[in-house]
């Protein structure tokens, strides 16, 4: 839903969408343009992506069923991954003109991240028996950069550069744009537990962190990976800013926040944490912490209050700013019931 102050909220799309396995990534469900202007959110109920902006205008993507989205850095650009016949499309929306065109077809796209050159997509070869990592560049024909055999978990790029981290297995490989040849820079810590399931690059390359859900590590540079906090702590949320000094992260039970060597911390305070992002528009996190959302300040010392769900019988997944008001995704938290044993 949409809430602005003075205005009733306004409920973009109400759906029963049972979550079974793995946190879906808030990415997927709605995001904001990097400059604030564009809100896009999926309907599961229609498998359609909407586009809103904030002079009004509105259009549609179809044959969106929980597939990546993500837009550009400079915000011109959105990529989406649509459902096929044979293979999934990935398709370019121009923000500009709302007009979207097809940028490649893919088998099973499972992550998508822009960097200088374009889009960078894993999915599978032509086989479906190898992970590979293309590029789409703005201009031209695809450029495969990584083939190799299943075990690739994730990958991560320099958005403002073409440098490409990604997790193979126990290892960790830079590849440097087209025509480079991976290069393995570290292992995964022997103490890790599973594969590589967030992973976010500071937009210069210099900085990755990454976590399999336990324990946050930190590569800085050509160094091994390092432990921030405990290694069994559950972290869900990680980014860096758009200038790349602050990095950001995110468990149940904090938000921690560093710059520079300096590190500050915001506690759950018995309200578990759900999710954090940087604000598109200004600087500080927002944070959905119970059923409240939080501006957090952190380089000021600052936390804020924005609002609070009144339905105590909802849970806030994730919270954003959009067009002078706040976007918020809830969801009735359930229990799955064990059934009774035969006697």
């Amino acid at each position: 839903m949409l809430r602005k102050t003075g205005s009733p909220d306004r409920v973009l799309v109400a759906v029963r969408d049972e979550e079974w396995g793995d946190a879906l990534p808030s990415q997927r469900r709605f995001q904001v343009s990097p400059d604030a202007r564009i809100l896009a959110y999926t309907r599961p109920d229609t498998e359609a992506l909407e586009l809103v902006r904030r002079d009004g205008r509105a259009t549609n993507i179809g044959g969106v069923r929980e597939g990546d989205v993500r837009f550009s850095p400079d915000g011109k650009v959105l990529a989406v991954v649509r459902i096929g016949y044979d293979t999934q499309l990935v398709t370019r929306v121009d923000l500009s003109r709302f007009e979207a065109d097809t940028w490649a077809e893919l088998r099973s796209p499972t992550w998508i991240e822009h960097c200088a050159d374009g889009l960078v997509v894993l999915h599978l070869d032509d086989h479906e028996s190898d992970a590979c990592l293309t590029l789409l560049p703005w201009e031209g024909a695809p450029q495969r950069l990584v083939q190799t055999e299943w075990g690739l978990s994730r990958f991560t790029v320099a958005k403002a550069g073409r440098r490409i981290v990604y997790f193979h297995r126990k290892g960790i490989y830079a590849v440097e744009g087209p025509g480079a040849a991976p290069e393995r820079i570290g292992s995964v810590p022997d103490s890790y537990v599973g594969l590589v399931q967030n992973a976010e690059m500071s937009p210069d390359g210099r900085s990755v962190a990454f976590t399999s859900g336990r324990g946050l590590y930190v590569i800085e540079g050509s160094a091994e990976p390092a432990l921030r906090g405990a290694a069994d702590e559950a972290v869900h949320s990680i980014w860096f800013s758009r200038d790349g000094r602050e990095l950001a992260w995110a468990s149940g039970a904090r938000a921690v926040w560093r710059k520079d060597g300096e590190e500050r911390t915001l506690e759950a305070e018995g309200a578990p944490i759900a999710a954090m992002r940087f604000l598109q528009a200004s600087p500080g996190l927002i944070v959905s912490r119970g059923r409240e959302v939080l501006r957090w300040s952190p380089a000021r010392g600052e936390v804020e209050g924005i609002t609070t769900l009144d339905d105590a019988g909802k849970g806030l997944l994730g919270a954003d700013v959009f067009d002078g008001g706040i976007v918020l995704w809830t969801g009735t938290p359930w229990e799955q019931a064990r059934p009774k044993p035969r006697l």
